[in-house]
């Protein structure tokens, strides 16, 4: 009888330490929650102000590299990036040019220049100010500070061009959501080709 004690005791040990190291294993197949990466990524960037839960396309089904890609997708980002000046209508006046000044702790401004001229001057000036963070490569959360809304983006950087989803085009296409990118469930899933930013 103590044999058989022993021998539970034995196993429910074995059970234990078995458990406790796989909760606590970095193993090439674990997968962590979306929440704890994403505390992992914004705490590694030092933004602790965007309360919004990032998530990709298809819900909460993330991955994410970690800490030094994001690191490493900052340093990419980083940089001042400015777009064409942007006449939508030749029929108007109106005309604009955009600017992304990018920064690697996670901040961004963003500055629009407007004018009732083909000529994108300053006559009507926005800047504003954004906290972001990196769900996964290509995607892009954008926390307007002025707003507390987050903008649930994707961008692609080519050679010395950046795009985002977001942002006005020339002609949206037919069944346009103005929805879109409202929510990670709602994330930006086609480039804006018309706003394309050049860094400078």
């Amino acid at each position: 009888m103590a044999t058989i004690i022993v021998v539970v005791v034995v196993l429910a040990a074995a059970a234990g330490v078995w458990l406790t190291w796989r909760s606590f294993s970095d193993g090439e197949n674990d997968e962590m929650s979306p929440q704890l990466e994403n505390a992992i990524t914004a705490a590694g960037e030092g933004v602790a102000k965007n309360t919004n839960t990032n998530s990709g396309i298809a819900g909460n089904a993330n991955t994410n590299e970690g800490t030094n890609t994001s690191v490493a997708t900052n340093n990419t980002l980083a940089g001042t990036w400015i777009s064409d000046c942007l006449v939508p209508d030749e029929g108007s006046a109106w005309s604009e040019r955009h600017q992304f000044v990018i920064q690697t702790d996670g901040t961004a401004t963003h500055t629009r220049w407007a004018s009732y001229d083909h000529t994108c001057g300053a006559g009507d000036t926005t800047v504003t100010d954004y906290q972001y963070t990196i769900p996964q490569a290509g995607q892009i959360n954008l926390f307007n500070l002025d707003l507390g809304e987050t903008i649930f983006d994707i961008y692609q950087i080519t050679d010395t061009t950046l795009l985002f989803g977001h942002g006005f085009q020339a002609h949206y296409p037919a069944g346009y959501d103005t929805m879109q990118g409202s929510s990670a469930n709602n994330r930006f899933s086609v480039l804006n080709t018309y706003i394309a930013y050049h860094k400078q």
